[in-house]
């Protein structure tokens, strides 16, 4: 029995989060067993991996803090926000939730190549969440960008009307 099982016994599912807590358990299931499942509805939302297959792979979990003062240049942009990633590095499978604070006019967000302070172009667009930011999707890295994702040389980037080039940002690290 997996740790988010045991723990999904002893939860008491405020309004609507447990039917949507089992449909995203379906569509981790349905990329390829990575994922996460939100425990609570906080902001500061408590997250525990969910292996939904038994077979053996390297997943790796890693997570970003994105800010205005990270982005390049920085921005002044009030939002925050936290990512955290399951990769699978097998397969180049993902998935991903970012929850915002404070974050406004959403527009796009995307992975981009670099290291702390470097810009480079987006190789992944994620799916888009709510108006706020907040996204929960799953994708595939390519090939290339593989190793300098491990290596904590790329990063978050959410853009908004304020600032459509970038308004916070946050690498991902393992």
């Amino acid at each position: 029995m997996s740790v988010a099982s045991t723990v999904n016994k002893h939860i008491v599912w405020p309004d609507n989060r447990r039917k949507k807590y089992d449909e995203r358990k379906k569509r981790i299931r349905k990329a390829g067993g990575i994922g996460v499942a939100w425990l609570t509805p906080i902001a500061q939302s408590v997250v525990l991996p969910v292996h939904a297959s038994t077979t053996s792979t390297e997943l790796t979990n890693l997570t970003a803090l994105l800010n205005g003062s990270n982005e390049v240049p920085p921005t002044q942009d009030p939002g925050t926000a936290e990512a955290i990633m399951n990769y699978n590095s097998e397969t180049g499978n993902f998935s991903i939730s970012i929850v915002t604070k404070n974050f406004s006019k959403f527009t796009v967000s995307h992975i981009h190549p670099g290291a702390f302070g470097e810009s480079g172009g987006p190789f992944v667009t994620l799916e888009p969440g709510d108006t706020q930011g907040n996204i929960n999707t799953t994708g595939n890295i390519p090939e290339e960008h593989r190793a300098a994702l491990l290596a904590g040389n790329t990063y978050v980037n959410l853009h908004n009307e304020d600032h459509p080039a970038g308004a916070i940002r946050g690498q991902l690290t393992v």
